[in-house]
């Protein structure tokens, strides 16, 4: 999650972030007050996801094709009881360290942040890595969120211009160069245990870093949300919609992501 930061320290940033839920409540954007109603048109889904994603040590997982077959079935269906959360598998107390990296291994990455006050992050230098195991997963999901964070499964992803998510159409992406997730190692932190120090671990795992662009952070205390349309395309061709359009909880806890969908594109 190493976005932009300015003019706070990057450990008070992050303590702040993590132990201070409430402190700047009302001068966030306004939380969504209704999410619409689903939409079908033939065999085509548009509805709302809400995800409370603001635990660091959890991902959250959603298959769309057995979501659809839910609503296709009863059009009432909440669409967000389909969600499965799973947490991210931390070492084992005593496993040793390794100085070296650059094996693209499961486990707990230890990197330095560079973050000084008036700036931004200038950069980070890598600690240490500690084996664990892998991230379990459900075995049918679509895409997963954590935090800002979003991973795939076997997906790609492109952003689009589009603002309006009822005019997205496979038309719409056809020249579209899409980018399937890729190795990180310090974009997941998953631990703010030795954020006074600056150091934040990140979990090992591919990520969809194109779809992680839809919320950064900017000038603390504010996030700012990419508002365009997100197109994820599938290994089996079909092609799916997603907007973020709210980042925030009723009572403006962070990470809590309203997301708009539109599956399967015709």
């Amino acid at each position: 999650m190493p976005k932009t930061l300015a003019l706070i320290s990057l450990p008070l940033l992050m303590l702040l972030m993590t132990s201070c839920e409430g402190v700047f409540d009302g001068i966030y954007d306004t939380p969504v007050p209704e999410k619409p109603d689903t939409h079908i048109d033939g065999n085509t889904v548009e509805g709302t996801l809400y995800i409370d994603a603001n635990k660091w040590d959890e991902w959250h997982y959603i298959d769309l094709p057995t979501l659809n077959s839910h609503v296709m079935k009863d059009a009432s269906y909440d669409l967000n009881q389909d969600w499965r959360t799973y947490s991210i598998p931390m070492p084992e107390e005593g496993t040793p360290s390794e100085t070296v990296t650059g094996h693209q291994r499961p486990g707990q990455y230890m990197y330095w942040f560079d973050g000084t006050i008036g700036q931004t992050v200038k950069g980070h230098e890598f600690r240490y890595f500690t084996p664990a195991p892998e991230q379990p997963a459900p075995t049918l999901w679509s895409f997963a969120v954590h935090r800002s964070e979003v991973r795939t499964n076997g997906g790609s992803a492109w952003e689009s211009s589009l603002t309006d998510i009822s005019k997205a159409t496979l038309a719409t992406c056809r020249n579209a160069v899409f980018v399937p997730d890729e190795w990180s190692e310090t974009d997941v932190w998953d631990d703010s245990r030795q954020m006074l120090l600056q150091l934040i671990p990140s979990q090992g795992i591919r990520i969809n870093k194109v779809l992680g662009r839809w919320l950064n952070l900017g000038v603390m205390p504010d996030y700012v949300i990419d508002s365009h349309v997100f197109f994820l395309r599938f290994p089996d061709e079909t092609v799916a919609a997603l907007q973020l359009v709210n980042h925030l909880s009723d009572t403006n806890k962070r990470c809590c992501l309203t997301i708009k969908y539109r599956y399967p594109l015709q």
